[in-house]
């Protein structure tokens, strides 16, 4: 696949006309984590919003949400998958029905396949001379491939393709497919429903398919039960803080603290404070803490920019 496409949780990809906007704009946030400017936000945290700050939501319309809703309900839900696009158990809950879970998985199978990228081009020029062939007509694999990118699944419309997916074939249906072939690129005009539409097949390769078994554990049975756990790990009090540290937590608790250039002694202060206590999550570059303050409970959101090395 080109470098001009992204693609989404679903395997659907779309095209971008701005490729080397975006690749700057990864450049600036990733210098903007470990060298801008430090920043803190103390956001008061009730049962509800601190469970909900730290699980997962359930989406039913997308394959996790499906998988983990099939777990919860039936006790195991079955998905297959090729390379790293199975769902992810994962450290952080799933809040499901009002419940939190932990999901894991097994591979209970393992098959030979080939995956194979299915471009759409849906407003394609000179296509009335062109050999056309209908969707109808295709093996079952290729319609199995195309059917989630027909009906138009956007209204995109950029010059050449405009969307994709990944397609996957077993051996016996590649040998059999009319438009998927290994180690080559092509292109066909197909018909659905009286449109022609150009539709591209490339990066045909050789992988795993694999089917998981998952299952879930409730792991608390609500908001209280959650919020609970975490206040237990994690939450500490701040006590015995200076003037000018409080006055950076007195901003971050109303709509936020950014520090002043590099000698910000008292928000180098704070982030030593809570770098010394056991967060909810951190990375070099920032991190998440639970804290109690002034009769109040805090979840505490620290950019560490350039005050990352004490």
């Amino acid at each position: 696949m080109s470098d001009d496409r992204t693609a989404d949780s679903s395997g659907t990809v779309h095209r971008s006309r701005l490729p080397l906007a975006v690749g700057l704009l990864f450049v600036v946030v990733a210098l903007a984590g470990c060298a801008g400017p430090g920043s803190i936000t103390l956001t008061a945290a009730d049962d509800a919003r601190l469970a909900e700050a730290n699980s997962q939501s359930v989406d039913p319309d997308t394959e996790r949400g499906r998988v983990v809703s099939g777990a919860v309900e039936t006790g195991a839900a079955n998905d297959t998958a090729i390379g790293g696009r199975a769902v992810e158990s994962g450290d952080v809950p799933y809040r499901y029905d009002g419940a939190y879970y932990s999901l894991s998985r097994t591979v209970v199978d393992e098959q030979e396949a080939y995956a194979a990228q299915i471009e759409v081009d849906y407003d394609p020029a000179n296509v009335t001379d062109a050999d056309p062939v209908r969707l109808s007509t295709l093996p079952s694999a290729d319609r199995r491939a195309l059917g989630a990118l027909f009906p138009p699944v956007s209204d995109r419309r950029d010059e050449g393709y405009d969307t994709g997916k990944l397609g996957v074939y077993t051996p016996a249906e590649l040998a059999d497919s009319a438009l998927a072939v290994r180690d080559e690129t092509t292109e066909r005009v197909v018909v659905v429903d009286g449109e022609r539409y150009r539709v591209r097949v490339a990066e045909v390769r050789q992988t795993t398919r694999k089917t998981y078994r998952y299952t879930a554990e409730e792991r608390f049975a609500g908001d209280e039960a959650y919020a609970d756990h975490l206040r237990a790990e994690h939450q500490f009090r701040l006590s015995s803080v200076p003037a000018e540290e409080r006055e950076v937590l007195r901003q971050a608790a109303d709509g936020g603290y950014t520090a002043d250039g590099e000698d910000d002694t008292a928000f180098q202060s704070v982030v030593d404070r809570f770098r010394g206590r056991d967060a909810i999550r951190s990375t070099e570059f920032d991190g998440e803490w639970l804290v109690r303050w002034q009769g109040q409970t805090y979840l505490v959101d620290i950019r560490f920019g350039e005050y990352t090395g004490n």
